[in-house]
């Protein structure tokens, strides 16, 4: 049981750290296949019958905490991102829109009667 958590625990480790490879490589593919291979593992390790502290223990060993951190750090970072250049695409569309309406307005003026 102790080897077989320690299995799931390098195995959440490693997707982890793919994950965050793949945020910094703008790889969202890479990034949504680790996300759901990370998710299956947390179920598997869900399942077991352990001790808080000894999971903790493993966790801490492993480094597991300040790696889900780093995680948690950059995935806020490219949500901050993802919202400016929203924001950024909406001006521009807002932009696009008032000028397109005063150009159609300006041409019914300037048509013959």
């Amino acid at each position: 049981m102790d080897e077989e958590l320690q299995k799931y625990l390098e195995c959440l480790k490693k997707y982890t750290v793919q994950m965050i490879f793949a945020l910094k490589n703008d790889n969202i593919d890479d990034f949504e296949i680790n996300l759901n291979k990370r998710t299956q593992t947390i179920n598997e390790i869900r399942s077991f019958d352990f001790e808080k502290s000894e999971f903790k223990k493993k966790c801490e060993e492993l480094d597991i905490i300040s790696i889900n951190n780093e995680l948690s750090k950059i995935t806020n970072e490219k949500r901050e991102e993802v919202k400016v250049k929203i924001l950024e695409l909406k001006k521009a569309q807002n932009a696009n829109n008032a000028y397109q309406t005063n150009f159609n307005v300006s041409n019914i003026f300037s048509k013959k009667v």
